[in-house]
């Protein structure tokens, strides 16, 4: 086992490629399937949970802003890391 010691600015990785030809993409689809079959699930199962309008509307806007800080701090991780030939 290889002993590692990444320091700041080091890379784990090769991160040259475009978002969209790595993991990253099917991450992305597999969190929009998923939450199309949950969404109908509920659609099916239960209706009565989008009565609560407000509850929603606060949640979803406390989900934005979780995603938009996570998006900027990985641009920004990505931004500030050393580029190297592995």
């Amino acid at each position: 086992m290889q002993n590692n010691i990444l320091m700041p600015g080091d890379s784990a990785g090769n991160y040259d490629k475009k978002w969209t030809q790595t993991f990253d993409l099917a991450f992305l689809i597999l969190w929009i399937v998923l939450f199309t079959i949950l969404l109908c699930a509920t659609i099916i199962f239960d209706p009565s949970l989008f009565e609560a309008k407000g509850f929603f509307l606060r949640s979803g806007i406390k989900l934005l802003v979780m995603m938009i800080l996570a998006l900027g701090g990985g641009m920004l991780c990505r931004h500030g890391i050393k580029k190297t030939d592995m």
